[in-house]
């Protein structure tokens, strides 16, 4: 018997030393500086693969100590926020749920899982969480509904209605004539530059009034109140929230704000990034390329 249990505690051991190696260098490729978020998506997605996939094993996890759970726990949900995949948030409950075998869950940990199933797109597991565990948590997933044409064969927006704090789930076309997507945050600076920017120029601000689409990319914080604050704020510039950024087969980064240019559904050119002096020569060039200008 207590070779048995000198067995577990080394290979215990053992498997905390190699996840904080592990833990150390998942942390480089999310601090690495990448040409898009696409890229680093799918650099995390593989370093999660091949450096903490194996530790979920059914029998590897239950000889994991509760410093190692806190490591696989944090490392699916970098992951999770990095990608927005389903299956990262999978193994982020999967984790949970040990936590909770061993009385190790804390509310910070379902928070946290809440904000991962929110982001993947997870909605009824993520208010089951919510009602379960009565967790107070800032922009909660408001009432949601789908449109009754709802589409497969085109990309999906949530639009927060006006009138009330509630999403709707609609189609967004961007196979017939000129289209401008304009990635962008509430909580971005250069976002609100690039507004101001386009509001002073009378060209750029018809052009964009008329062409533009302002989308808050799939990510974690889920600005519901702030986009609603936004698009009163600036109604030539009104903001809706990309369902999944999965669906845009033609966007590459998500990195805010970011300017993509369409024709009859074909991307013509993109803007990354606004400087301090602008990008005004650069859209107009990429306008021109469309007939906007």
């Amino acid at each position: 018997m207590l070779i048995f249990l000198v067995a577990i505690l080394s290979a215990s051991g053992a498997f905390s030393q190699t996840l904080e190696q592990q833990s150390a260098e998942l942390d480089n490729i999310a601090n690495a500086a990448t040409e898009t978020t696409s890229t680093k998506a799918i650099a995390m997605a593989n370093a999660f693969d091949r450096l903490m996939l194996p530790f979920l094993d059914a029998k590897k996890i239950k000889l994991t100590t509760p410093s190692d759970l806190k490591i696989l726990f944090r490392a699916a949900d970098m992951t999770a926020f990095y990608t927005a995949e389903t299956k990262y948030a999978e193994y982020l409950q999967r984790i949970s749920e040990v936590l909770e075998e061993r009385k190790l869950i804390t509310e910070e940990h379902y928070t946290k899982l809440y904000f991962a199933l929110l982001q993947v797109r997870m909605l009824k597991e993520a208010d089951a969480l919510l009602a379960q565990h009565k967790l107070s948590v800032n922009d909660a997933l408001p009432a949601h509904r789908e449109a009754p044409d709802l589409s497969a064969q085109m990309p999906t927006e949530w639009l927060i209605e006006a009138n009330s704090l509630s999403l709707l789930r609609r189609n967004v076309d961007i196979n017939q004539g000129a289209k401008i997507i304009v990635v962008s945050s509430p909580g971005c600076p250069f976002s609100r530059n690039a507004v101001r920017d386009i509001s002073q120029d009378p060209a750029l601000m018809t052009v964009f009034r008329k062409y533009g689409k302002w989308l808050v990319p799939q990510m974690r914080h889920s600005y519901f109140h702030d986009i609603q604050k936004w698009n009163r704020s600036f109604p030539n510039f009104q903001m809706t929230m990309v369902y999944q950024g999965q669906e845009w087969k033609d966007i590459d980064h998500w990195g805010t704000p970011t300017f993509y240019f369409f024709k009859n559904g074909k991307l013509s050119s993109k803007v990354t990034g606004w400087p301090e002096q602008g990008n005004i020569k650069e859209l107009k060039n990429s306008l021109q390329k469309i007939g906007l200008l």
